[in-house]
């Protein structure tokens, strides 16, 4: 545990749950009981600021953050469109906006989504637009990259069909389960495998992200 975590913990005295959350590039950590009850994170990155409201869903290894990101920004390619699906409060969003003219995100947390559109509006960013909907119900429409990052169960059935069906030339598939993405991939005969990156995000344990790009046969 690192060190700067440990007064906070010997400070706990607290029966009900609590978060307790370390700053992914301070030695800072904020403990609280609601997200509401604490203003938003400002994680500093060298071309934007990205805000993360604690209880929400956020890449946890602060030493690879910038690889992670750079490694999607690389697989993904440029064009002048892309699609986002799963994309949370914005970790990718706001550096695939920087690399495509038009981008559309679909998230269906409403808490992250929010988030997310604080962070375009604080970095002026306006050629995203966000969808506050269910990804697994995503219809297929053109583009010249889909990039998601599903959570640890995957993509449903449904979606899997819709974006085999599609007529995008390049996917990067983002996962944090290998079983699960294996089982995507297969679904996903339409397209073939070019390049697979994985990222140790957690050393020690048997947890890492694995970054596929696909493109189609």
């Amino acid at each position: 545990m690192p060190e700067h975590l440990t007064p906070i913990l010997q400070k706990t005295r607290c029966r009900n749950s609590f978060y307790l959350e370390s700053h992914p590039f301070q030695e800072t950590a904020y403990r609280y009981r609601k997200a509401g009850e604490v203003d938003p994170v400002k994680i500093e990155f060298p071309d934007y600021t990205l805000l993360h409201q604690p209880g929400t869903f956020f890449q946890a290894n602060r030493f690879l953050l910038q690889n992670f990101i750079d490694t999607v920004l690389e697989l993904a390619g440029t064009g002048n469109a892309a699609w986002e699906l799963f994309a949370g409060s914005g970790f990718l969003t706001l550096p695939l906006s920087r690399q495509f003219p038009e981008l559309t995100v679909m998230e269906w947390s409403h808490p992250a989504v929010n988030m997310m559109k604080k962070s375009l509006a604080l970095n002026g960013i306006s050629n995203v637009k966000t969808m506050e909907e269910d990804c697994n119900r995503w219809k297929p429409e053109s583009s010249d990259v889909l990039v998601l990052d599903p959570p640890r169960e995957g993509m449903a059935r449904e979606l899997s069909k819709g974006v085999n069906d599609s007529d995008i030339p390049r996917i990067v598939y983002v996962s944090c389960d290998a079983a699960t993405l294996a089982r995507d991939i297969r679904r996903l005969d339409n397209y073939r495998i070019e390049r697979v990156v994985i990222v140790d995000m957690f050393p020690g344990t048997a947890h890492f992200e694995t970054m596929v790009r696909l493109s189609g046969k």
